[in-house]
């Protein structure tokens, strides 16, 4: 009987995947793992799809330790890690796999700078939160969009530590960086809307916001900024 190629395996759990049958590409990369642990890329593929089930930040966390194992470690490897456990609410460790993920000083890694900075600025440590969004925003040059959400979370950040004058500054960055990136016109609206003084504008930006969408991320929260 021939034997089954463990990439068919992977294949057919995309498909499972994108079809929204979590459990069945579960068990499907499973398979391919069964007749081919040594391949570092199922591990990873498990953990990706694991991490989309609730509670999965366990298993998730085995497979990627499983492929850094099987390969050694990787920036990508390390911010996955990470992620599994800022999801458990184990922030420091959280911190600690973003800050491997950063170990080599030449290497661009906005998304575990990204991830950094937001964990520092729920920390309120305000400085490192803004060094690393800061750089974030500066290795996705060239990535539109990806500089419009750098800049808004730069700009929460000066926001949040009380710098109106360098927040209201950013918001406007974000916003002009990529028209495309929705959040960043919330905040800006959300931010004006917050003083009297710039009330009216705050009312325009999330009218805007609307607009462009009714049933975005900040629907809920920008109709009830405009009551």
């Amino acid at each position: 009987m021939a034997r089954i190629d463990p990439e068919l395996h992977l294949i057919r759990a995309r498909r499972l995947r994108g079809e929204g049958q979590v459990d069945q590409a579960i068990a499907s990369i499973r398979d391919a793992i069964k007749a081919d642990a040594s391949r570092a890329h199922f591990h990873i593929e498990l953990a990706k799809v694991l991490m989309e089930k609730p509670g999965g930040e366990k298993e998730a966390q085995s497979a990627l330790l499983t492929a850094i194992k099987t390969m050694g470690e990787s920036p990508k490897i390390l911010v996955m890690l990470g992620d599994t456990y800022r999801r458990e609410g184990k922030l420091d460790d959280a911190i600690l796999q973003y800050q491997r993920a950063l170990a080599d000083p030449k290497a661009k890694n906005p998304e575990a700078r990204m991830a950094l900075g937001g964990l520092y600025r729920d920390k309120k440590d305000w400085a490192r939160a803004e060094e690393q969004i800061a750089k974030a925003a500066q290795e996705y040059v060239g990535q539109s969009y990806k500089v419009a959400s750098a800049n808004t979370e730069l700009a929460r950040v000066y926001e949040e530590k009380g710098d109106r004058t360098k927040a209201e500054e950013t918001f406007k960055k974000a916003v002009a960086a990529d028209a495309e990136y929705t959040p960043a016109q919330f905040h800006l609206g959300r931010f004006y809307a917050s003083d009297r003084k710039t009330f009216i504008l705050g009312r325009t930006a999330l009218q805007e916001y609307l607009k462009r969408e009714p049933r975005g991320q900040y629907a809920d929260e920008a109709r009830q900024l405009l009551r």
